[in-house]
Order: structure tokens, then sequence, then C-alpha cells
């Protein structure tokens, strides 16, 4: 598991001193790409020939941005996935699920 400790800026809180939403979410990819960073897959190579890392639900994907469809990660990136040691609720789906 990657964790990273943030800080909320005032512009994150709503009226009631809530984290907004979109907030949470912004902060969330910005900690999922120090965790590419950390591995050394830079974001300009993460958005090379119009695809880029995505995550759509609970699901992470690669999204041909052209197409507008999920693909297939490039060799390089899964070759790096595959070092990464899986959390313990790690699943890893069939093609077609």
């Amino acid at each position: 598991m990657y964790s990273k400790q943030m800080t909320a800026g005032w512009a994150d809180m709503d009226f009631n001193s809530h984290m907004r939403n979109t907030a949470y979410l912004d902060k969330a990819v910005d900690v999922r790409f120090m965790f590419l960073m950390r591995w050394r897959l830079r974001h300009e190579v993460l958005r090379s020939d119009g695809k880029i890392c995505a995550k759509i639900t609970s699901i992470g994907g690669w999204l041909d941005l052209a197409a507008r469809k999920l693909i297939v990660p490039p060799e390089g990136l899964m070759a790096t996935w595959k070092k990464l040691t899986p959390t313990t609720d790690y699943t890893e789906l069939r093609a077609g699920s």
C-alpha cells in the first residue's frame, strides 16, 4: 500500500468546514501521480501517444483518448507494475470481465 499525508487548503473546504468532494478527488489524483513518479513513471510517459492512465470507478485502466476506450497498457508500464507488491485485497480481472 502507498500512502501520502496531504494538507487540505482553504479552497478545498466548503462553508461547513468539510472537504469538498472534488477537492478530495483532486488530492487522490495527486497521490496517484506521486506514486507513479516514485517508480519513475513520469506524467509525459503516461500521456504518450494519446493514451493515459485513468481511474474508472474503483478499477484502474489505460484509456486511449482518441478512441475513448480502455486498452491494454504498454509493455514497459506492465513490466513496472509487475515489480510492485500487491495489497492483500488485490484482484486481477480476466479480460472481458
